[in-house]
């Protein structure tokens, strides 16, 4: 698939919880201005095996190790990668990875900390770009196209999310 291929799908209805610890990546995200936290030791609910490769949109919370009440929690809105970043590693057979872009600036890294993620659009396929520059712009659509709905979303489907991030 190439850049102009890219058909902007529309926000479509999806739900899965993925639970993760933040782990280290390449740090990729963080040098083209979308800094990702990356899952791993992951633990899903919901059909994994089905998930496609691409973008997706929904909300996450951060937590130490230890419980946390969701009454007492922030809750992100957040784009997610899940695939094997074909921008970056071409052809190559490489692990898939699931890289959690939080929208929110926070003081400090949070490596180790636990991060439920509860996806709830599935956004567009995984693409190869030929270029950084191509990347960015689109995950800059993603993400505007998200905020604009987001509201939208955690309205409709408040106690699904918080269910899928707190149980």
């Amino acid at each position: 698939m190439t850049d102009s291929d890219i058909i902007r799908r529309g926000i479509e209805p999806y739900f899965l919880t993925i639970k993760g610890i933040v782990v280290h990546g390449y740090k990729r995200g963080r040098m083209i201005g979308y800094p990702t936290a990356n899952l791993g030791d992951i633990k899903t609910k919901g059909e994994y095996s089905d998930l496609k490769d691409g973008t997706y949109a929904g909300f996450c919370h951060i937590s130490p190790k230890k419980e946390c009440s969701y009454e007492h929690s922030v809750i992100y809105p957040c784009l997610v990668s899940i695939g094997t970043n074909p921008t970056f590693n071409g052809t190559s057979t490489v692990p898939k990875t699931i890289e959690v872009h939080i929208c929110h600036i926070f003081p400090e890294e949070f490596y180790g900390q636990n991060l439920s993620v509860c996806l709830t659009s599935f956004i567009r396929p995984i693409v190869h770009f030929s270029s950084i520059d191509e990347l960015k712009k689109t995950i800059t659509l993603d993400k505007e196209y998200f905020l604009d709905h987001q509201a939208d979303i955690m309205r409709e489907k408040r106690s699904e999310i918080m269910k899928g991030l707190f149980e």
